[in-house]
């Protein structure tokens, strides 16, 4: 008895975590040098927490020659409460595959619940990252729906931005992200100075969610062990 109660909570743990998405945990696909995010895709995006990551694009929005390639770095996935964190390598720069690129389009969508987000930019050298988040559609142009925010980030910089306050010496826009976004669309304009002198191999995106992670984790688990009970029972 006690060995089917053990294997019917573990059964309705898994059940739960599926219950959040059928796409692989983010953490699981890194790799000692990183993966690109368009592989990611390929997957369907990944998951941290209750959180999908999904329709990556990627392109080189300048004259130069290289591979337009961005990565999300080994231990770039991170659970801090209510804040998860992800790093990402663009590989623009002095030895890395962007070779003459100076300017890169970078876009992704968040679904799961939003409250707020932040960016860091304090690795690069003189680079900037230009961030439009909105509530519709982003594309390798820039959004296509209303902007919740617009943050310029240059070398050193960062911003933030939870519920309707705006803080961080790169932010430039109005923030109003109200009780929370289901879905976020966030557009990237990642740029360099001279490619021989300068670069942009890690930079930190921030998502605030309306409650912890693991509590978030904890209720699906819950929801599964309740499904599951209720079969036993049957």
């Amino acid at each position: 008895m006690r060995k089917n109660i053990l294997s019917a909570v573990l059964l309705a743990l898994f059940v739960g975590v599926l219950t959040v998405s059928a796409a692989p945990t983010c953490a699981s696909l890194v790799t000692a040098s990183g993966i690109n995010v368009l592989s990611i895709n390929g997957l369907g995006g990944c998951t941290v927490g209750n959180l999908l990551f999904s329709n990556f694009q990627v392109s080189n929005a300048s004259a130069g020659t290289g591979t337009a390639e961005i990565d999300l770095t080994q231990n770039g996935v991170s659970i801090a409460g209510s804040t998860i964190g992800l790093n990402f390598n663009p590989n623009l720069g002095f030895a890395t595959t962007g070779g003459t690129i100076t300017d890169l389009h970078f876009s992704f969508t968040v679904t799961g619940g939003l409250i707020g987000a932040g960016l860091d930019n304090t690795n690069s050298i003189n680079s900037s990252i230009n961030e439009l988040a909105c509530t519709g559609s982003s594309s390798t142009s820039g959004c296509t729906a209303p902007i919740l925010w617009n943050t310029v980030d240059a070398s050193g910089q960062a911003s933030q931005c939870i519920g309707s306050t705006a803080s961080g010496n790169g932010f430039t826009g109005v923030c109003s992200w109200g009780g929370g976004q289901p879905t976020v669309n966030f557009f990237k304009d990642i740029s360099i100075g001279d490619p021989s002198t300068s670069h942009n191999t890690s930079f930190t995106e921030t998502f605030i969610t309306p409650e912890p992670v693991t509590l978030s984790l904890m209720g699906f688990g819950l929801l599964g062990l309740g499904l599951m009970s209720r079969r036993l029972r049957k």
